[in-house]
């Protein structure tokens, strides 16, 4: 089931996706209708009034219902997440699908608050790269036939400086070509690599990579004690969990994981030993589960963490891409220097001095 929903995303190329603040207005205000007293059917008619630019898009939504899909199929071509098609199929099959809607909702908000937050720290540093780059190739063009009919006029009183200088910028498109070759050959090569392995596989690599492995830790210790959350709150014991994790619409992480746990509960393992040998989780996440299992609180101790995961991942990755913007100042800065230097080389190589 997990295989044929992944074939469904990937069959789907809609034009009509809805931007983040439409799906999440629309989950919320939904959620809203449903608990006044409103059906399903009543609700989406509702809301293509409120929501008038979207007015087609709801009939067609309830015209795939009413031939036989369920609603969080009907979302797919919008754009919605699998993460948020997933909960809202199992919520339909297990209750409690208006809080789901509202805690959907809310994810999706704060998810794009924070991408939000993250695009303005990444802008600034790319804008500074490209500067520089193009600072390079202007002087490169401007400048290079100048600097080497005057330069190099005189070959034995050439200093090996000059000669490095007026290589790094006859070849300086070269250069640029041949590093974006080499990465992107390590790309594709890194790529065709863990092809072969499963998404676990894939998840301890990802969590074992300097620097940028503790952003996955945090992920996916979010992206699991999120999903399990939702299914706690909703009321559903851990082998119930299981079953439909395999049984209905999931996401390949969540579905792999999902056999495991199964084989280990199988052999009577405990939850926490479960999760404990999962190397891309963090380690106190099975203790959150041992202890909110003895208190009855799992499903909100999970969503807590779930989200103080998420804050930690994005504050760490703001914390290092804000380390980029001193290392790029330096940078221009050496590239002011090596400007200066080089209009000033002509006049010192009539002096002597290079």
């Amino acid at each position: 089931m997990a295989l044929l929903q992944r074939k469904i995303f990937k069959s789907i190329n809609s034009s009509k996706k809805w931007k983040i603040h439409q799906q999440s207005y629309f989950l919320e205000r939904l959620s809203e209708l449903l608990k006044e007293g409103f059906s399903l059917g009543e609700a989406l008619s509702f809301l293509q009034m409120m929501m008038e630019k979207e007015k087609k898009d709801i009939e067609g939504m309830m015209e795939k219902m009413e031939e036989g899909k369920s609603f969080p199929e009907s979302l797919i071509q919008f754009g919605f997440s699998e993460q948020v098609i997933s909960q809202l199929h199992l919520s339909l099959l297990h209750a409690n699908f208006t809080d789901t809607l509202k805690l959907c909702s809310t994810h999706i908000i704060e998810k794009q608050k924070q991408f939000g937050n993250l695009k303005k720290v990444v802008v600034y540093p790319l804008f500074l790269l490209l500067f520089s780059i193009f600072m390079l190739l202007a002087i490169r063009e401007v400048l290079l036939p100048t600097l080497e009919s005057s330069l190099l006029s005189n070959e034995e009183s050439t200093n090996y400086f000059v000669y490095i200088l007026l290589f790094f910028l006859k070849y300086l498109p070269q250069l640029l070509l041949g590093a974006i070759f080499i990465f992107g050959l390590i790309y594709v090569l890194l790529k065709r690599w863990l092809s072969h392995k499963n998404v676990l596989e894939r998840a301890s690599i990802f969590c074992k990579v300097p620097i940028i492995g503790k952003w996955y830790l945090n992920y996916y210790s979010s992206l699991f004690s999120r999903e399990l959350s939702y299914f706690y709150l909703n009321g559903q014991s851990i082998y119930k969990i299981v079953e439909a994790l395999q049984a209905e619409t999931s996401t390949l992480f969540m579905h792999q994981i999902s056999l495991v746990m199964e084989e280990g509960l199988k052999k009577g393992d405990h939850l926490k030993i479960i999760i404990d040998q999962f190397p891309f989780f963090r380690k106190e996440l099975s203790w959150i589960i041992y202890q909110g299992e003895l208190t009855s609180q799992v499903g909100v101790k999970l969503k807590i963490y779930s989200q103080e995961c998420h804050r930690t991942m994005m504050q760490d990755i703001e914390k290092k891409i804000n380390l980029l913007q001193p290392l790029l100042f330096s940078f221009i800065g050496f590239i002011v220097v090596f400007v200066y230097a080089i209009l000033m080389l002509p006049m010192l190589n009539m002096i002597g001095g290079f």
